[in-house]
């Protein structure tokens, strides 16, 4: 996985700290079909926590997820990115800066250098589903999303696009002057609880997880790792989006969405 290796590589050479983890979240081999997933996290003085993980079940699914958060010093956006395969022939991309605040300001201070870059990557210019998330402030107006056919066009389009939005946003975050206030520590720790909370309820990888790995272990992987300040939260606990898996071809398939 390039875009794996490439941040594992850029982590290294910035000698952040590797931080411990439950080891069923390290490695875990799914009992329902064949399929692994493996996870890392990393820290240091200006990110307090960096975590990635991969998602390989053959044919039938990859999944690379990384979000960087910075420390609450810094009111500095969260990195996100998503990169799915659905049996070869669906993929979808995500690099975003993740807004802790959806106004004019933030955006002309944290996002608006991106567009010169977005604009080098049409094939990215794509919209998020209503469907998957029905509330855009956690997105940026230069989020880069792309759906392909095939994967064709990661190596060529998705890759040199996650390089240069990733080391523009370590360039803009080490500009950041930190502000070590009670009060502003306390707003940007209340925004990133915010963006877990939601995320814990609406991504849809974490249907993924539940369906090759259990409920009892995806709720811990979810709120213990992936999105680990909605912990003490009354999250609802059932993930909106849930798929099922084809007993007979290891397809994964997603189940339709309740009206209710």
């Amino acid at each position: 996985m390039p875009m794996l290796n490439f941040q594992l590589q850029l982590i290294k050479s910035m000698g952040m700290e590797q931080i411990p983890l439950d080891e069923s979240f390290i490695h875990r081999k799914s009992a329902v079909k064949t399929a692994r997933i493996g996870s890392m996290s990393f820290r240091n003085d200006k990110f307090r926590k960096v975590r990635m993980t991969y998602f390989d079940a053959g044919d039938n699914v990859q999944v690379f997820n990384t979000l960087w958060y910075p420390s609450y010093e810094y009111d500095a956006p969260l990195l996100g990115v998503d990169l799915i395969s659905l049996g070869k022939n669906r993929v979808l991309s995500v690099i975003d800066f993740q807004p802790l605040y959806p106004t004019t300001e933030y955006h002309d201070k944290h996002i608006e250098h991106l567009t010169s870059i977005r604009q080098k990557y049409p094939e990215l210019h794509g919209t998020l589903s209503g469907k998957i998330y029905d509330d855009t402030s956690f997105f940026s107006k230069n989020m880069l999303f792309g759906r392909f056919k095939d994967e064709s066009q990661v190596d060529s389009v998705v890759l040199p696009a996650f390089q240069e939005y990733l080391e523009r946003y370590l360039s803009s975050v080490n500009a950041c002057i930190p502000n070590s206030s009670e009060e502003s520590m306390n707003a940007v720790k209340k925004r990133q609880q915010d963006y877990d909370i939601y995320s814990a309820l609406k991504d849809p990888a974490v249907g993924l997880f539940e369906a090759y790995f259990g409920k009892e272990w995806s709720d811990s992987f979810v709120h213990d790792f992936l999105f680990s300040l909605c912990r003490n939260s009354p999250v609802v606990n059932v993930p909106v989006h849930q798929y099922k898996i084809d007993d007979v071809t290891g397809a994964v398939k997603p189940v339709p969405l309740s009206k209710n």
